[in-house]
């Protein structure tokens, strides 16, 4: 990035999909939440965790978690 901008200042503007992957302990989680509560509460939030751990607290947020294949996939 050639300009660094506050969190508060990109996130309200930001729209469409944020994707966000990384290790073990690399602030993930974190982030998330912070980003979270800058969305306002009447957009749909989609989150896929493997495990859940979010803490979002958005009326409009669909939790996905994985699971392990099993025999149909």
């Amino acid at each position: 990035l050639d300009t660094v901008m506050p969190l508060e200042a990109w996130a309200p503007a930001a729209t469409g999909l944020i994707v966000v992957d990384g290790g073990i302990a690399g602030g993930k989680n974190t982030l998330l939440n912070v980003v979270s509560s800058l969305v306002p509460n009447e957009e749909r939030i989609l989150t896929i965790e493997d495990s859940a751990e979010l803490q979002m607290q958005q009326d409009h947020l669909v939790p996905f978690e994985s699971r392990p294949a099993d025999k149909c996939g």
